[in-house]
């Protein structure tokens, strides 16, 4: 029980630093040079070597999915289905990037589901 609950956190973790570096806000500075082999951890149970996601260089657009840029109220629902378009598009591909390009795009409630998915803003 206490092994899902620390890999959820660690998927977790990993999602909120790729938002937060694709969408320019960096890592903190104590971030910055993260090995690449994550060190076992001292548990007081048996604990499965923990390893990094490997997400896919392919990439899904939300604008190609006919999202629409700007602040208006009459976007929001068109907007939130072709963002849950692309990240299952991404997903069902085996995972990828999920790009939202700059600017605004008004959308509802979104779900973030799968680890295999990183957002991107170029």
């Amino acid at each position: 029980m206490k092994i899902k609950k620390i890999q959820k956190y660690f998927i977790a973790l990993i999602l909120v630093l790729s938002i937060s570096i694709s969408f320019g806000m960096g890592p903190p500075e104590e971030l910055k040079n993260i090995p690449e082999e994550i060190e076992p951890l001292n548990a007081p149970f048996d604990m499965p070597k923990m390893e990094r996601p490997n997400i896919p260089a392919r990439t899904f657009n939300i604008k190609k999915f006919g999202a629409k840029k700007g602040n208006r109220t009459e976007y929001v629902d068109n907007n939130t289905e072709t963002i849950h378009k692309a990240i299952e598009a991404a997903h069902s591909s085996g995972g990828g990037k999920v790009v939202v390009p700059e600017g605004e795009w008004w959308t509802g409630p979104t779900t973030f589901t799968y680890y295999s998915v990183k957002f991107r803003r170029f």
